[in-house]
């Protein structure tokens, strides 16, 4: 509160009140979004329809014989993914975009070794192939076009444990990043993908992937995602502690720490 022993003028108060109002100005935080332009989302709560899509896109899947509905302790209903089956795999109606796009997961390795593939995109040229999967050290890998634009993390992840993966392309950016449980892991410039059919727990390779293949998945799976844009980190953070049950602070909000079950290199 500010007295003053003289009577002021009009222009004076207008003065000191825009300066008061251009002290200490509060920064405008945007409020997380993990509903908009939704490609499809499923959750596999409904064990007789484990490819239906409960977003408003309706983008429902085709479910290989290879996987089945799995009740877990700790996440409900999921779908479990078996490497050595035949049609080891959901095929989406969807393309992978060109344009931004994000990829979420929850993952759970139970195969002991191998590569375990979590989106992949069908496509006759392995060049051009979106992927999304584990590698056999357990670092998680992701691909906008294998072999040259890649954004491995910077850590492993463990057999028999759930994760929540993310994969973020943002186009205007230029750059491909990874996220586990909330935390940004690793990113890198790269170009647009190609665009084929998106196919979940397999690599692809071709619209019918090979359900046997080296990259197929060996575990269970759990609230799949795609958007069609770049969710921001706030939008990732938001998405893990809505989905894991979890009740953020404001410490873990401005700066989330890794679980113990993550190792870094």
């Amino acid at each position: 509160m500010r007295i003053f022993n003289k009577t002021l003028s009009f222009f004076l108060i207008a003065v000191i009140l825009v300066a008061s109002f251009a002290v200490d100005p509060k920064p405008v935080e945007a409020t997380p979004d993990i509903t908009s332009n939704l490609t499809f989302h499923y959750d596999f709560e409904n064990s007789g329809a484990l490819g239906n899509d409960i977003s408003a896109a309706n983008n429902d899947a085709t479910v290989g014989t290879g996987v089945a509905a799995q009740v877990d302790g700790t996440r409900g209903d999921v779908a479990r993914f078996t490497k050595a089956s035949a049609q080891n795999y959901l095929v989406t109606p969807v393309n992978n975009p060109t344009t931004s796009y994000t990829q979420s997961a929850w993952v759970y390795i139970t195969d002991a070794a191998g590569n375990q593939s979590i989106f992949g995109i069908g496509t006759a040229s392995s060049g051009n192939l979106a992927y999304f999967y584990v590698k056999p050290s357990r670092v998680v890998f992701a691909s906008n076009k294998f072999g040259t634009e890649t954004a491995d993390t910077l850590g492993t992840i463990s057999n028999n444990t759930w994760y929540h993966l993310v994969k973020v392309y943002d186009s205007t950016a230029g750059t491909l990043s990874t996220y586990v449980n909330g935390v940004l892991w690793r990113y890198s410039d790269v170009s647009a993908p190609a665009a084929n059919r998106v196919i979940i727990g397999s690599h692809g390779q071709s619209t019918t992937p090979s359900g046997t293949s080296t990259l197929s998945l060996g575990g269970y799976l759990d609230d799949v995602r795609q958007y069609s844009r770049a969710l921001s980190e706030e939008d990732i953070q938001s998405l893990y502690f809505t989905e894991s049950g979890t009740a953020p602070t404001p410490q873990n909000l401005i700066a989330y720490g890794i679980d113990s079950s993550v190792s870094l290199d």
